[in-house]
């Protein structure tokens, strides 16, 4: 096969679409790159696509439709990306990429490792001295990135898989390592199974809040939900990098209820201003809404 064009260790990633590779980013060890080469296995050779806009590695890259999504990569071998990168490919022109900046990532995005189910991106990231225990997911034509569920070890460098299988959508993290140590998260593969039926865990119908009143808070907050069906219930309130402030489990039979949060986590201490997430669970379904305080 002929060889990539330029000689790019620590690779950002590559996506296919149609009969092409796209291999965007990486570095030699000393710098980053912003270069994105394109690959035809059929014609055996390389061209140029439009750069992206920042030089990149160790990161992760999806494609959904004409479209390529970023959700974290290290820029120029110092800093962490801060914002979802989108690459439109121009169909009569694959080699000319259009990069917009989407929307703000949590903290310590890259090594990120992400997958695709239907239109929803899902991802695990984390820095490299301390892991990722929070995946985070973000939905096509949504202007939020939200967290989906908080993962049992602190853990980069791993790999995330999606598997369907008629109404089955799961979601498996293999291996990896936690700072360095690679004994047992690379002994482990987790696995997350979703409510038959459901892909994006926004629209679901098990689960759904009615109200967060008032958003945004200066004192307490009122969380309206109701569920269809008798339900194991998890209600947590975490910050935007995921660390979860406070939690409640317990069952509930169907009907509506009330919360109220008065802006402090489970010792009983005032949290700061900022962003939080509040996030429903019920059963294998999940809702979340974005919610601002300050107090």
């Amino acid at each position: 096969k002929a060889p990539r064009p330029h000689n790019a260790a620590c690779e950002m990633d590559a996506v296919w679409r149609d009969s092409l590779i796209y291999c965007c980013g990486g570095t030699d060890l000393s710098i980053g790159y912003a270069l994105v080469d394109i690959y035809s296995p059929f014609t055996n050779t390389w061209s140029s696509g439009t750069a992206m806009p920042y030089a990149l590695d160790m990161g992760n890259a999806v494609i959904i439709g004409d479209t390529i999504y970023i959700p974290g990569a290290v820029i120029n071998r110092t800093n962490y990306l801060t914002y979802l990168v989108k690459g439109a490919i121009n169909p009569a022109n694959p080699n000319q990429i259009t990069w917009i900046i989407g929307p703000a990532l949590p903290p310590y995005s890259p090594p990120v490792t992400a997958t695709v189910i239907g239109n929803t991106i899902y991802w695990l990231s984390g820095n490299m001295g301390g892991g990722a225990s929070t995946i985070w997911y973000y939905t096509v034509g949504s202007d939020t990135v939200l967290p989906f569920i908080p993962y049992p070890i602190a853990v980069t460098r791993t790999q995330m898989v999606a598997r369907t299988d008629g109404s089955i959508q799961e979601l498996y993290v293999l291996a990896g390592d936690s700072g360095g140590n690679w004994n047992p998260p690379n002994r482990t593969y987790m696995k997350y199974t979703f409510g038959v039926g459901v892909n994006e865990p926004q629209t679901n119908q098990t689960a759904t809040f009615l109200e967060l009143k008032p958003n945004p808070s200066s004192k307490e907050v009122k969380i309206t939900y109701s569920i269809p069906a008798r339900h194991k219930i998890e209600l947590i309130i975490c910050d935007a990098s995921g660390r979860i402030i406070t939690r409640r489990t317990e069952e509930k039979d169907a009907g509506q209820y009330e919360y109220i949060w008065y802006g402090k986590d489970q010792k009983g201490k005032i949290v700061p201003n900022g962003i939080y997430f509040v996030r429903l669970k019920a059963g294998n379904n999940l809702q979340t809404q974005k919610l601002t305080l300050v107090q």
